[in-house]
């Protein structure tokens, strides 16, 4: 059989999309990380400590609502709303991550000392644990006070000595 025809295109891939502010409400439920109540203040802390920017689909970030002005054509609606990380929210993974590639099991037993703990989601939901079983008396408010306070303090400590060593 000849060959009648070809054709050289160039391909490449893609990086995976953004995560979108309702999948990252849907992973906060599953990881059982704050409340019905609490979930959209999480999301607006993020945004307000510029750890991330609001964006729709195209990467333009969202504008504040606004009405519209008498006279003036509307702007294009903007569809979706992506957490894009800022500068600022990689640099604080990164650090939290520095040099914690062992895949450490994550909870407030472990003696595993490492900052990286920091930003796993799972630091969260255990103290929402926490704060659940002092609701029904099952553990003492001042006890766990001060385990976790302990604790992240450990940890605070480890991370600014990480910074002073590089």
């Amino acid at each position: 059989m000849p060959i009648r025809d070809a054709r050289c295109e160039s391909c490449g891939t893609k990086p995976p999309r953004f995560l979108q502010e309702h999948e990252l409400i849907e992973l906060m439920d599953k990881n059982r990380i704050g409340t019905d109540a609490s979930m959209a203040t999480h999301v607006k802390n993020i945004v307000d400590r510029n750890y991330v920017v609001l964006c729709d689909e195209t990467g333009t970030p969202l504008r504040p609502p606004r009405p519209p002005v008498p006279g003036q054509r509307p702007k294009p609606r903007q569809i979706g709303r992506y957490l894009v990380p800022t500068p600022l929210g990689v640099g604080l993974l990164d650090l939290f991550r520095k040099g914690d590639d062992r895949g450490i099991k994550m909870n407030f037993s472990d003696d595993h000392n490492s900052p990286a703990l920091l930003s796993q989601p799972t630091i969260r939901a255990q103290m929402e644990n926490e704060v659940a079983q002092i609701a029904s008396s099952a553990l003492d408010k001042n006890s766990v006070v001060m385990q976790n306070l302990a604790w992240f303090e450990a940890r605070y400590n480890e991370l600014e000595a990480s910074l002073s060593r590089t």
